[in-house]
């Protein structure tokens, strides 16, 4: 197995701000091989007070990831806010896929790593593009730092799609069919769905999963079944403690659904149930094999084989 650590872009520019919403797009140059995740890293200081009530990836309103023009993932936090003291959206989204966020600091040093799996073969001249959205912090960052990561590891064993959502108005205690657009990839199984409400509540109060079972399942159910309704967040909250993690078994509005590996002609068939209605998006996992050399490089001995599909199977049935 190798593996090896590389940092694709650096800049001391995009960055969060405690008056608006913000967006940025950034684009580098990549060196071939096999990625098994990209990072997002960011570092800075504040004057007086945390970014965040909790944990600062709460500020991580969107990502879209495009290489040589193809999209490998787009993730989209519904909501978002400076005072939310539990587990971020997009810090959910990674731990439920088979990801991982570090982070660490105090009320006035801040650092984070979101992982996103990957598992794409990068061709030589390649060339990444990063779409980046964030919230708005509670105070300024100061001296900050972003960055854009890649590990490679020629031991991969699957490939990670995340496609767009799909977007749906409920209406209040109805029940409403949902056809979640699934793209389609040669060899490709849906990983499992990522459903988010228009707030921090929750309201969804049924979920029947056509392709699983004929009865409705509750919230509770649902994150049992992915493995988050066993303390399966991990986020980090310095008004707590600095040297250890905080857990939680939901993001309340957020739900993981996972679909084992469904084969699908295009779409994925929900019927969703909700107290209050609104807005939902719907956001697909694919997982597809991967494969191809890396470039030669030194090798250590030790092998692990990893990648999204079996991190969610694992963590569901643990």
């Amino acid at each position: 197995m190798a593996i090896s650590l590389s940092k694709i872009y650096e800049d001391s520019t995009t960055v969060m701000n405690e008056t608006a919403v913000s967006s940025f797009d950034v684009a580098s140059q990549m060196s071939a091989g096999l990625v098994e995740s990209f990072c997002i890293k960011f570092t800075c200081t504040q004057a007086s007070a945390s970014l965040t009530a909790a944990s600062a990836v709460e500020l991580i309103k969107g990502l879209r990831f495009v290489l040589n023009g193809d999209q490998l993932f787009n993730l989209r936090a519904a909501v978002v806010s400076n005072a939310n003291t539990g587990v971020g959206a997009v810090s959910a989204m990674c731990q439920d896929m088979g990801g991982r966020v570090d982070e660490s600091g105090s009320a006035t040093v801040t650092e984070f790593e979101v992982w996103i799996p990957a598992g794409i073969r990068v061709p030589a001249n390649s060339r990444m593009e990063l779409a980046i959205d964030w919230g708005v912090s509670a105070v300024a960052p100061v001296g900050p730092k972003f960055s854009v990561w890649a590990r490679y590891n020629d031991q991969t064993s699957n490939a990670t799609i995340i496609g767009n959502a799909t977007t749906d108005t409920l209406a209040a205690a109805s029940q409403t069919q949902i056809n979640v657009k699934i793209p389609i990839m040669n060899g490709a199984t849906v990983t499992g769905i990522i459903i988010q409400g228009p707030a921090n509540t929750d309201t969804l109060t049924g979920l029947i999963i056509k392709s699983q079972s004929d009865f409705d399942q509750s919230a509770t159910q649902i994150r049992g079944n992915s493995g988050a309704g066993r303390n399966g967040y991990q986020f980090f909250d310095a008004g707590v403690s600095v040297t250890a993690n905080q857990f939680a078994n939901l993001r309340k509005g957020y739900y993981f659904v996972p679909m084992f590996g469904l084969t699908t002609d295009g779409s994925a068939t929900l019927l969703i149930t909700d107290s209050a209605g609104g807005l939902y998006t719907f956001t697909p996992v694919l997982s597809l094999p991967t494969g191809g050399s890396p470039e030669a490089k030194a090798r250590q001995t030790s092998t692990a084989s990893v990648g999204s599909a079996k991190s969610v199977l694992q963590r569901a049935e643990d």
